[in-house]
Protein backbone atom coordinates (compact mmCIF):
# COMPACT_ATOMS: atom_id res chain seq x y z
CA UNK A 1 0.00 0.00 0.00
CA UNK A 2 1.32 3.45 -0.88
CA UNK A 3 0.74 6.56 1.18
CA UNK A 4 -1.37 9.46 0.00
CA UNK A 5 1.57 11.80 0.53
CA UNK A 6 3.72 9.84 -1.94
CA UNK A 7 0.85 9.97 -4.40
CA UNK A 8 0.68 13.77 -4.16
CA UNK A 9 4.43 14.18 -4.68
CA UNK A 10 4.65 11.76 -7.58
CA UNK A 11 1.61 12.46 -9.69
CA UNK A 12 1.26 16.21 -9.50
CA UNK A 13 4.39 16.28 -11.66
CA UNK A 14 2.73 14.31 -14.47
CA UNK A 15 3.45 15.91 -17.85
CA UNK A 16 1.54 15.43 -21.02
CA UNK A 17 4.40 13.49 -22.47
CA UNK A 18 3.74 9.77 -22.37
CA UNK A 19 7.30 8.83 -21.53
CA UNK A 20 7.38 11.12 -18.48
CA UNK A 21 4.05 9.73 -17.27
CA UNK A 22 5.41 6.21 -17.66
CA UNK A 23 8.64 6.96 -15.80
CA UNK A 24 6.80 8.61 -12.89
CA UNK A 25 4.36 5.75 -12.50
CA UNK A 26 7.21 3.28 -12.65
CA UNK A 27 9.41 5.16 -10.17
CA UNK A 28 6.67 5.36 -7.54
CA UNK A 29 5.60 1.77 -7.78
CA UNK A 30 2.38 2.30 -9.73
CA UNK A 31 3.86 0.28 -12.57
CA UNK A 32 5.69 -3.00 -12.25
CA UNK A 33 8.97 -3.36 -14.11
CA UNK A 34 9.14 -6.28 -16.49
CA UNK A 35 5.41 -6.32 -17.33
CA UNK A 36 3.81 -5.16 -20.54
CA UNK A 37 2.49 -1.61 -20.51
CA UNK A 38 -0.41 -0.82 -22.79
CA UNK A 39 -1.09 2.87 -23.49
CA UNK A 40 -4.27 4.35 -24.92
CA UNK A 41 -3.61 6.48 -28.01
CA UNK A 42 -7.05 6.60 -29.58
CA UNK A 43 -8.48 9.81 -28.12
CA UNK A 44 -12.21 9.23 -27.72
CA UNK A 45 -13.16 5.62 -28.24
CA UNK A 46 -14.04 2.20 -26.88
CA UNK A 47 -11.75 0.04 -24.80
CA UNK A 48 -12.41 -2.88 -27.18
CA UNK A 49 -10.74 -1.24 -30.23
CA UNK A 50 -7.30 -2.89 -30.59
CA UNK A 51 -6.00 -0.13 -32.88
CA UNK A 52 -6.39 2.52 -30.19
CA UNK A 53 -3.69 0.88 -28.07
CA UNK A 54 0.08 0.99 -28.19
CA UNK A 55 1.25 -1.64 -28.74
CA UNK A 56 -1.80 -2.60 -30.79
CA UNK A 57 -4.17 -5.02 -29.17
CA UNK A 58 -6.61 -5.12 -26.27
CA UNK A 59 -4.77 -5.23 -22.89
CA UNK A 60 -4.60 -8.71 -21.45
CA UNK A 61 -4.44 -10.09 -17.91
CA UNK A 62 -1.47 -8.72 -15.96
CA UNK A 63 -0.95 -5.73 -18.28
CA UNK A 64 -0.29 -2.26 -16.96
CA UNK A 65 -2.64 0.28 -18.55
CA UNK A 66 -2.17 4.04 -18.98
CA UNK A 67 -4.71 6.67 -20.06
CA UNK A 68 -2.58 9.76 -20.57
CA UNK A 69 -2.84 13.46 -21.47
CA UNK A 70 -1.47 13.28 -25.01
CA UNK A 71 -3.37 14.87 -27.88
CA UNK A 72 -6.05 13.80 -28.47
CA UNK A 73 -7.02 13.38 -24.82
CA UNK A 74 -8.04 9.96 -23.57
CA UNK A 75 -11.81 9.67 -23.29
CA UNK A 76 -12.46 5.96 -23.00
CA UNK A 77 -15.56 3.82 -22.55
CA UNK A 78 -15.03 0.34 -21.15
CA UNK A 79 -17.52 -1.48 -23.31
CA UNK A 80 -16.32 -5.02 -22.63
CA UNK A 81 -15.43 -6.81 -19.43
CA UNK A 82 -11.69 -6.65 -19.00
CA UNK A 83 -9.28 -9.27 -17.86
CA UNK A 84 -7.72 -8.66 -14.43
CA UNK A 85 -5.18 -5.98 -15.17
CA UNK A 86 -2.15 -5.26 -13.02
CA UNK A 87 -2.26 -1.48 -12.50
CA UNK A 88 -4.38 1.20 -14.14
CA UNK A 89 -3.26 4.84 -14.26
CA UNK A 90 -5.48 7.74 -15.40
CA UNK A 91 -3.86 11.10 -16.08
CA UNK A 92 -5.32 14.42 -14.94
CA UNK A 93 -7.26 15.29 -18.12
CA UNK A 94 -8.24 11.78 -19.09
CA UNK A 95 -11.58 10.13 -18.32
CA UNK A 96 -12.76 6.56 -18.06
CA UNK A 97 -16.41 5.46 -18.15
CA UNK A 98 -17.39 1.92 -17.28
CA UNK A 99 -20.32 0.43 -19.16
CA UNK A 100 -18.88 -3.02 -18.36
CA UNK A 101 -16.70 -4.48 -15.64
CA UNK A 102 -13.07 -3.51 -15.13
CA UNK A 103 -10.71 -5.36 -12.81
CA UNK A 104 -7.29 -4.16 -11.66
CA UNK A 105 -4.87 -4.94 -8.86
CA UNK A 106 -4.64 -1.20 -8.19
CA UNK A 107 -6.13 1.92 -9.74
CA UNK A 108 -4.64 5.42 -9.54
CA UNK A 109 -6.65 8.34 -10.91
CA UNK A 110 -5.95 12.01 -11.44
CA UNK A 111 -8.76 12.36 -13.91
CA UNK A 112 -12.40 11.25 -14.07
CA UNK A 113 -13.76 7.77 -13.42
CA UNK A 114 -17.46 6.96 -13.80
CA UNK A 115 -18.91 3.57 -12.94
CA UNK A 116 -22.16 3.25 -14.89
CA UNK A 117 -25.38 1.42 -14.08
CA UNK A 118 -24.75 -2.32 -13.97
CA UNK A 119 -20.97 -1.99 -14.18
CA UNK A 120 -18.45 -3.07 -11.53
CA UNK A 121 -15.00 -1.60 -10.92
CA UNK A 122 -12.83 -4.06 -8.98
CA UNK A 123 -9.78 -2.46 -7.34
CA UNK A 124 -7.68 -5.17 -5.78
CA UNK A 125 -5.57 -5.21 -2.65
CA UNK A 126 -3.53 -2.32 -3.99
CA UNK A 127 -6.59 -0.14 -3.50
CA UNK A 128 -7.96 2.96 -5.19
CA UNK A 129 -6.02 6.23 -5.09
CA UNK A 130 -7.08 9.61 -6.40
CA UNK A 131 -5.53 13.04 -6.13
CA UNK A 132 -5.45 16.57 -7.62
CA UNK A 133 -8.43 18.91 -7.94
CA UNK A 134 -9.32 17.41 -11.31
CA UNK A 135 -9.86 13.94 -9.89
CA UNK A 136 -13.52 12.94 -9.81
CA UNK A 137 -14.93 9.49 -9.12
CA UNK A 138 -18.64 8.80 -9.60
CA UNK A 139 -20.43 5.56 -8.84
CA UNK A 140 -23.78 5.85 -10.60
CA UNK A 141 -27.01 4.30 -9.35
CA UNK A 142 -26.81 0.59 -10.11
CA UNK A 143 -23.00 0.69 -10.34
CA UNK A 144 -20.45 -0.73 -7.87
CA UNK A 145 -16.89 0.08 -6.88
CA UNK A 146 -15.33 -2.79 -4.91
CA UNK A 147 -12.02 -1.96 -3.24
CA UNK A 148 -10.18 -4.79 -1.47
CA UNK A 149 -7.51 -2.41 -0.19
CA UNK A 150 -7.63 1.24 0.89
CA UNK A 151 -9.60 4.01 -0.78
CA UNK A 152 -7.31 7.02 -0.50
CA UNK A 153 -8.44 10.49 -1.61
CA UNK A 154 -5.92 13.33 -1.42
CA UNK A 155 -8.15 15.73 -3.32
CA UNK A 156 -10.94 15.88 -5.85
CA UNK A 157 -14.39 14.38 -5.31
CA UNK A 158 -16.14 11.08 -4.77
CA UNK A 159 -19.88 10.75 -5.42
CA UNK A 160 -21.64 7.51 -4.53
CA UNK A 161 -25.12 6.97 -5.96
CA UNK A 162 -24.59 3.23 -6.28
CA UNK A 163 -22.41 1.12 -3.98
CA UNK A 164 -18.83 1.69 -2.88
CA UNK A 165 -17.20 -0.89 -0.61
CA UNK A 166 -13.71 -0.65 0.90
CA UNK A 167 -11.83 -1.83 3.96
CA UNK A 168 -10.57 1.65 4.88
CA UNK A 169 -11.40 5.13 3.57
CA UNK A 170 -8.83 7.88 4.08
CA UNK A 171 -9.51 11.41 2.79
CA UNK A 172 -7.36 14.51 3.23
CA UNK A 173 -8.90 16.81 0.64
CA UNK A 174 -11.94 17.45 -1.49
CA UNK A 175 -15.47 16.12 -0.99
CA UNK A 176 -17.09 12.74 -0.36
CA UNK A 177 -20.84 12.59 -1.03
CA UNK A 178 -23.26 9.73 -0.63
CA UNK A 179 -26.29 10.46 -2.78
CA UNK A 180 -29.95 9.61 -2.28
CA UNK A 181 -29.52 6.07 -3.66
CA UNK A 182 -25.94 5.55 -2.53
CA UNK A 183 -24.49 3.12 0.01
CA UNK A 184 -20.91 3.60 1.19
CA UNK A 185 -19.72 0.56 3.16
CA UNK A 186 -16.41 0.67 5.04
CA UNK A 187 -14.78 -2.18 6.95
CA UNK A 188 -12.90 -2.33 10.24
CA UNK A 189 -10.30 0.18 9.03
CA UNK A 190 -12.91 2.92 9.40
CA UNK A 191 -13.12 6.41 7.91
CA UNK A 192 -10.63 9.20 8.59
CA UNK A 193 -10.82 12.75 7.31
CA UNK A 194 -8.68 15.80 7.84
CA UNK A 195 -7.94 19.26 6.48
CA UNK A 196 -10.68 21.07 4.55
CA UNK A 197 -12.75 17.99 3.73
CA UNK A 198 -16.53 17.90 3.37
CA UNK A 199 -18.31 14.60 3.91
CA UNK A 200 -22.02 14.67 3.11
CA UNK A 201 -24.70 12.00 3.29
CA UNK A 202 -27.79 13.14 1.46
CA UNK A 203 -31.34 12.20 2.40
CA UNK A 204 -31.82 8.52 1.58
CA UNK A 205 -28.08 7.85 1.44
CA UNK A 206 -26.22 5.49 3.77
CA UNK A 207 -22.70 5.37 5.15
CA UNK A 208 -22.06 2.20 7.18
CA UNK A 209 -18.81 1.57 9.05
CA UNK A 210 -17.65 -1.52 10.91
CA UNK A 211 -14.84 0.58 12.36
CA UNK A 212 -14.56 4.15 13.66
CA UNK A 213 -15.28 7.52 12.12
CA UNK A 214 -12.46 9.95 12.96
CA UNK A 215 -12.78 13.59 11.93
CA UNK A 216 -9.67 15.70 12.42
CA UNK A 217 -11.06 18.70 10.57
CA UNK A 218 -13.49 19.75 7.88
CA UNK A 219 -17.22 19.14 8.08
CA UNK A 220 -19.62 16.21 8.10
CA UNK A 221 -23.27 16.71 7.11
CA UNK A 222 -25.73 13.89 7.78
CA UNK A 223 -29.12 14.18 6.11
CA UNK A 224 -29.32 10.44 5.56
CA UNK A 225 -27.90 7.65 7.75
CA UNK A 226 -24.43 7.34 9.26
CA UNK A 227 -23.65 4.25 11.34
CA UNK A 228 -20.25 3.70 12.98
CA UNK A 229 -18.68 1.95 15.95
CA UNK A 230 -17.39 5.23 17.42
CA UNK A 231 -17.30 8.82 16.27
CA UNK A 232 -14.45 11.09 17.33
CA UNK A 233 -14.34 14.77 16.37
CA UNK A 234 -11.12 16.68 17.02
CA UNK A 235 -11.76 19.51 14.60
CA UNK A 236 -14.38 21.04 12.36
CA UNK A 237 -18.16 20.61 12.52
CA UNK A 238 -20.76 17.85 12.43
CA UNK A 239 -24.35 18.63 11.44
CA UNK A 240 -27.26 16.18 11.58
CA UNK A 241 -30.10 17.66 9.57
CA UNK A 242 -33.85 17.10 9.56
CA UNK A 243 -34.43 13.41 8.89
CA UNK A 244 -30.77 12.53 9.44
CA UNK A 245 -29.63 9.81 11.86
CA UNK A 246 -26.14 9.29 13.24
CA UNK A 247 -25.65 6.09 15.27
CA UNK A 248 -22.60 4.83 17.17
CA UNK A 249 -22.63 1.15 18.12
CA UNK A 250 -21.51 1.33 21.74
CA UNK A 251 -18.31 3.34 21.29
CA UNK A 252 -20.04 6.65 21.90
CA UNK A 253 -19.41 10.13 20.53
CA UNK A 254 -16.69 12.52 21.61
CA UNK A 255 -15.40 15.93 20.54
CA UNK A 256 -12.34 17.32 22.16
CA UNK A 257 -10.54 20.15 20.37
CA UNK A 258 -11.48 23.80 21.04
CA UNK A 259 -13.75 25.16 18.34
CA UNK A 260 -15.33 21.88 17.29
CA UNK A 261 -19.13 21.97 17.11
CA UNK A 262 -21.99 19.52 16.66
CA UNK A 263 -25.51 20.54 15.64
CA UNK A 264 -28.60 18.34 15.75
CA UNK A 265 -31.34 20.13 13.82
CA UNK A 266 -35.03 19.68 14.56
CA UNK A 267 -35.96 16.24 13.22
CA UNK A 268 -32.36 15.00 13.41
CA UNK A 269 -31.01 12.31 15.75
CA UNK A 270 -27.73 11.22 17.31
CA UNK A 271 -27.88 7.81 19.00
CA UNK A 272 -24.67 7.33 21.01
CA UNK A 273 -26.01 4.72 23.41
CA UNK A 274 -25.08 2.49 25.05
CA UNK A 275 -22.01 4.70 25.03
CA UNK A 276 -21.64 8.28 26.26
CA UNK A 277 -21.73 11.61 24.47
CA UNK A 278 -18.81 13.71 25.73
CA UNK A 279 -17.47 17.13 24.86
CA UNK A 280 -14.52 19.01 26.29
CA UNK A 281 -13.82 22.66 27.16
CA UNK A 282 -14.40 25.21 24.35
CA UNK A 283 -16.50 22.84 22.24
CA UNK A 284 -20.23 23.21 21.61
CA UNK A 285 -23.35 21.17 20.89
CA UNK A 286 -26.77 22.40 19.78
CA UNK A 287 -29.66 19.99 20.37
CA UNK A 288 -32.84 20.98 18.57
CA UNK A 289 -33.56 17.38 17.65
CA UNK A 290 -32.87 14.28 19.76
CA UNK A 291 -29.65 13.18 21.47
CA UNK A 292 -29.63 9.72 23.04
CA UNK A 293 -26.76 8.43 25.19
CA UNK A 294 -26.14 6.56 28.43
CA UNK A 295 -24.86 9.89 29.75
CA UNK A 296 -24.05 13.29 28.31
CA UNK A 297 -20.84 14.66 29.84
CA UNK A 298 -20.62 18.36 29.11
CA UNK A 299 -17.55 20.49 29.76
CA UNK A 300 -18.28 22.85 26.87
CA UNK A 301 -21.49 24.66 25.91
CA UNK A 302 -24.76 22.85 25.17
CA UNK A 303 -27.79 24.74 23.89
CA UNK A 304 -31.04 23.95 22.13
CA UNK A 305 -34.75 23.25 22.42
CA UNK A 306 -34.74 19.50 21.81
CA UNK A 307 -34.68 16.27 23.82
CA UNK A 308 -31.81 14.51 25.59
CA UNK A 309 -32.51 10.86 26.43
CA UNK A 310 -30.17 9.85 29.25
CA UNK A 311 -28.41 11.36 32.25
CA UNK A 312 -26.71 14.73 32.05
CA UNK A 313 -23.53 15.79 33.88
CA UNK A 314 -22.81 19.50 33.53
CA UNK A 315 -19.33 20.87 34.23
CA UNK A 316 -19.62 23.55 31.54
CA UNK A 317 -22.66 25.57 30.45
CA UNK A 318 -26.15 24.39 29.57
CA UNK A 319 -28.52 26.94 28.04
CA UNK A 320 -32.07 25.97 27.01
CA UNK A 321 -32.97 27.72 23.76
CA UNK A 322 -30.72 28.94 20.95
CA UNK A 323 -29.89 32.44 22.13
CA UNK A 324 -33.59 32.96 22.72
CA UNK A 325 -36.26 31.58 25.04
CA UNK A 326 -36.68 27.82 24.64
CA UNK A 327 -37.32 24.55 26.46
CA UNK A 328 -34.79 21.71 26.73
CA UNK A 329 -35.79 18.28 28.05
CA UNK A 330 -33.57 15.76 29.85
CA UNK A 331 -35.23 12.39 30.48
CA UNK A 332 -32.74 11.11 33.07
CA UNK A 333 -30.96 12.59 36.08
CA UNK A 334 -29.25 15.98 36.06
CA UNK A 335 -26.09 16.92 37.95
CA UNK A 336 -24.64 20.44 37.80
CA UNK A 337 -21.43 22.01 38.99
CA UNK A 338 -21.15 24.42 36.05
CA UNK A 339 -23.58 27.04 34.72
CA UNK A 340 -27.27 26.99 33.88
CA UNK A 341 -28.22 29.96 31.66
CA UNK A 342 -31.87 31.06 31.65
CA UNK A 343 -33.12 33.66 29.15
CA UNK A 344 -36.16 35.90 29.82
CA UNK A 345 -37.70 38.16 27.18
CA UNK A 346 -41.16 39.05 28.52
CA UNK A 347 -43.76 38.52 31.24
CA UNK A 348 -43.89 34.79 31.97
CA UNK A 349 -41.56 34.09 29.04
CA UNK A 350 -38.46 32.29 30.31
CA UNK A 351 -36.31 29.39 29.13
CA UNK A 352 -37.09 26.16 30.98
CA UNK A 353 -34.96 23.11 31.73
CA UNK A 354 -37.17 20.04 32.20
CA UNK A 355 -35.53 17.16 34.08
CA UNK A 356 -37.41 13.88 34.27
CA UNK A 357 -35.30 12.43 37.09
CA UNK A 358 -33.40 13.83 40.05
CA UNK A 359 -31.74 17.26 39.82
CA UNK A 360 -28.56 17.67 41.90
CA UNK A 361 -27.89 21.39 41.94
CA UNK A 362 -24.70 23.37 42.49
CA UNK A 363 -22.75 25.87 40.44
CA UNK A 364 -24.30 29.06 39.07
CA UNK A 365 -27.72 29.97 37.71
CA UNK A 366 -27.22 32.94 35.36
CA UNK A 367 -30.25 34.96 34.21
CA UNK A 368 -30.13 37.03 31.00
CA UNK A 369 -32.77 39.62 30.03
CA UNK A 370 -33.38 39.85 26.27
CA UNK A 371 -34.83 42.49 23.95
CA UNK A 372 -34.69 45.24 26.58
CA UNK A 373 -37.20 43.55 28.86
CA UNK A 374 -37.05 44.57 32.56
CA UNK A 375 -39.30 42.62 34.96
CA UNK A 376 -41.16 44.37 37.75
CA UNK A 377 -40.67 43.85 41.47
CA UNK A 378 -42.32 40.61 42.58
CA UNK A 379 -42.58 39.14 39.05
CA UNK A 380 -41.97 35.35 39.01
CA UNK A 381 -40.73 33.00 36.28
CA UNK A 382 -40.60 29.20 36.04
CA UNK A 383 -36.98 28.14 35.29
CA UNK A 384 -36.83 24.37 36.00
CA UNK A 385 -39.01 21.32 36.42
CA UNK A 386 -37.65 18.11 37.95
CA UNK A 387 -38.78 14.82 39.42
CA UNK A 388 -36.89 15.56 42.64
CA UNK A 389 -34.21 17.98 43.75
CA UNK A 390 -31.06 17.93 45.88
CA UNK A 391 -28.90 20.90 46.83
CA UNK A 392 -29.11 24.52 45.75
CA UNK A 393 -27.23 26.74 43.34
CA UNK A 394 -24.05 28.21 44.75
CA UNK A 395 -24.94 31.55 43.16
CA UNK A 396 -27.88 33.13 41.33
CA UNK A 397 -26.83 36.11 39.23
CA UNK A 398 -27.93 38.28 36.37
CA UNK A 399 -27.62 41.84 35.06
CA UNK A 400 -30.28 44.29 33.92
CA UNK A 401 -32.43 44.66 37.06
CA UNK A 402 -32.97 48.08 38.67
CA UNK A 403 -30.53 49.09 41.39
CA UNK A 404 -31.24 47.25 44.63
CA UNK A 405 -33.28 44.47 42.96
CA UNK A 406 -32.05 40.89 42.72
CA UNK A 407 -33.14 37.40 41.69
CA UNK A 408 -34.39 35.07 44.42
CA UNK A 409 -34.63 31.33 43.69
CA UNK A 410 -37.47 29.32 45.22
CA UNK A 411 -37.08 25.53 45.31
CA UNK A 412 -40.57 24.04 45.32
CA UNK A 413 -41.30 20.32 45.05
CA UNK A 414 -41.02 19.61 41.34
CA UNK A 415 -40.11 23.12 40.19
CA UNK A 416 -37.74 26.07 40.61
CA UNK A 417 -38.96 29.66 40.33
CA UNK A 418 -37.14 32.96 39.96
CA UNK A 419 -38.63 36.09 41.58
CA UNK A 420 -37.52 39.72 41.45
CA UNK A 421 -36.99 41.01 45.00
CA UNK A 422 -35.40 44.14 46.45
CA UNK A 423 -33.04 44.97 49.29
CA UNK A 424 -34.82 45.85 52.61
CA UNK A 425 -33.03 48.44 54.86
CA UNK A 426 -32.03 46.88 58.18
CA UNK A 427 -33.23 48.33 61.55
CA UNK A 428 -30.60 50.42 63.43
CA UNK A 429 -28.85 48.90 66.44
CA UNK A 430 -30.00 50.12 69.94
CA UNK A 431 -26.81 52.07 70.67
CA UNK A 432 -27.02 53.87 67.34
CA UNK A 433 -30.65 54.70 68.02
CA UNK A 434 -29.81 56.27 71.46
CA UNK A 435 -27.09 58.45 69.94
CA UNK A 436 -29.49 59.53 67.23
CA UNK A 437 -32.09 60.64 69.84
CA UNK A 438 -29.47 62.53 71.86
CA UNK A 439 -28.26 64.41 68.79
CA UNK A 440 -31.81 65.26 67.76
CA UNK A 441 -32.61 66.59 71.29
CA UNK A 442 -29.52 68.81 71.27
CA UNK A 443 -30.45 70.29 67.91
CA UNK A 444 -33.97 71.09 69.15
CA UNK A 445 -32.58 72.86 72.26
CA UNK A 446 -30.22 74.96 70.15
CA UNK A 447 -33.05 75.95 67.87
CA UNK A 448 -35.22 77.01 70.83
CA UNK A 449 -32.39 79.11 72.33
CA UNK A 450 -31.97 80.95 69.04
CA UNK A 451 -35.58 82.05 68.94
CA UNK A 452 -36.37 85.57 70.19
CA UNK A 453 -38.50 88.67 69.44
CA UNK A 454 -36.73 89.24 66.08
CA UNK A 455 -36.45 85.54 64.98
CA UNK A 456 -39.16 85.84 62.33
CA UNK A 457 -37.48 88.65 60.43
CA UNK A 458 -34.03 90.03 59.57
CA UNK A 459 -33.08 93.43 60.65
CA UNK A 460 -31.78 95.48 57.74
CA UNK A 461 -28.12 96.49 57.96
CA UNK A 462 -26.84 99.95 57.32
CA UNK A 463 -24.55 99.23 54.47
CA UNK A 464 -26.61 96.90 52.28
CA UNK A 465 -27.10 93.19 51.62
CA UNK A 466 -25.05 90.30 52.90
CA UNK A 467 -22.53 88.74 50.48
CA UNK A 468 -23.15 85.47 48.84
CA UNK A 469 -22.15 82.60 51.03
CA UNK A 470 -23.58 84.16 54.21
CA UNK A 471 -20.63 86.45 54.93
CA UNK A 472 -21.51 90.02 55.95
CA UNK A 473 -19.81 92.97 54.31
CA UNK A 474 -17.20 94.54 56.68
CA UNK A 475 -18.76 97.32 58.86
CA UNK A 476 -22.33 96.10 58.41
CA UNK A 477 -24.65 95.53 61.32
CA UNK A 478 -25.76 91.95 62.07
CA UNK A 479 -29.40 91.25 62.90
CA UNK A 480 -30.51 89.16 65.86
CA UNK A 481 -31.56 86.36 63.52
CA UNK A 482 -27.99 86.00 62.21
CA UNK A 483 -26.21 86.50 65.54
CA UNK A 484 -24.09 83.66 66.88
CA UNK A 485 -26.21 81.31 69.00
CA UNK A 486 -25.66 80.95 72.71
CA UNK A 487 -24.27 77.44 73.29
CA UNK A 488 -23.92 77.87 77.05
CA UNK A 489 -27.14 76.09 77.94
CA UNK A 490 -26.52 72.96 75.80
CA UNK A 491 -22.97 72.83 77.13
CA UNK A 492 -24.26 73.00 80.71
CA UNK A 493 -26.76 70.26 79.95
CA UNK A 494 -24.06 68.13 78.33
CA UNK A 495 -21.70 68.66 81.29
CA UNK A 496 -24.41 67.73 83.76
CA UNK A 497 -25.23 64.62 81.79
CA UNK A 498 -21.54 63.66 81.70
CA UNK A 499 -21.08 64.21 85.46
CA UNK A 500 -24.16 62.16 86.24
CA UNK A 501 -22.89 59.34 84.05
CA UNK A 502 -19.49 59.32 85.79
CA UNK A 503 -21.13 59.32 89.23
CA UNK A 504 -23.29 56.39 88.28
CA UNK A 505 -20.24 54.42 87.19
CA UNK A 506 -18.31 55.00 90.49
CA UNK A 507 -18.65 52.27 93.18
CA UNK A 508 -20.56 53.13 96.32
CA UNK A 509 -18.42 54.04 99.39
CA UNK A 510 -19.29 53.39 103.05
CA UNK A 511 -18.68 56.24 105.50
CA UNK A 512 -16.07 55.58 108.25
CA UNK A 513 -18.46 56.38 111.07
CA UNK A 514 -20.99 53.79 109.74
CA UNK A 515 -18.30 51.21 109.39
CA UNK A 516 -17.04 51.69 112.94
CA UNK A 517 -20.48 51.19 114.45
Amino acid sequence: MHSTQVTKVGFRAIDTALVLCFLILLSYGRLTAGTITSTWVGGTGDFSNPLDWSPAGIPEAGYQVLFDNTTPLSVVTVDIATATLNNVGIASQASLTLAANLSAGELTSFGAVTVGNGAILNAGTGGFVQDTLTAATTVSAGGSLLDAGTYSQGNGSTLVNGQLTTTLFHVTGGTVTTGATGVLTIGAGGYTQDLAVTTQINSGGQMNLAGDFAQGNGSTIVNGTLSTALLSVTGGTVTVGNGGTLTTAGGGYSQGRPGTATTIAAGGQINAGPGDYSQEISTSTTVDGTLTAAAVNNSGILTGSGVINGDFNDLGTIAPGDGSVGSLEISGNYSQTGFLDIDIDGPGAASILNVGGDATLNGTLDVSLLDGFVPTLGETFLAMRYGSENGTFYDVEGAGLPAGDFWAATYDPGALYLTVETEVPSAPEPATFVLFLFGLTTLLIVKLLRRGPDASRTQRGTTGRSRPGGFAKPGARVSAATAAPDFRMPLLISAAFSARSQRDRQPAQTSPARSQS
